[in-house]
């Protein structure tokens, strides 16, 4: 955490989950539900309830690994996918011209889903 920022201010669960999820995405990692449910900093049925909600949302969906049964894989859907870029794009690309930029970044610009 930088030290700019006091330690579990910028903390969501779900908001977690899904970044993990387009890091994933975008590096061809694959990610469990015990990976997610690690990650949340939840108890393990909270961490799930929120999964079901994104699930729910059509944000994330999960498939039994065919090299393990007993787990499953998670991934964004097409509109998670789309959900985040849209949110990060516009938390990014949404800079005023009279503001100072800090070396903040001006673009995120993920590659194509495939």
């Amino acid at each position: 955490m930088s030290p700019l920022l006091p330690p579990g201010l910028l903390i969501d669960p779900a908001w977690d989950m899904m970044i993990e999820l387009l890091i994933a995405t975008e590096t061809g990692e694959t990610l469990f539900v015990k990976d997610l449910v690690a990650l949340s900093g939840e108890s393990h049925a909270s961490a799930l309830r929120r999964l079901d909600r994104l699930q729910a949302s059509a944000l994330i969906e999960r498939h039994i690994d065919s090299d393990d049964h007993r787990r499953f894989r998670v991934r964004l859907t097409a509109r998670g996918y789309q959900a985040m870029t849209a949110m990060l794009g516009h938390l990014y690309d949404d800079v005023t011209p009279s503001a100072p930029d800090h070396g903040r970044p001006t673009s995120f610009r993920p590659h194509p889903l495939c």
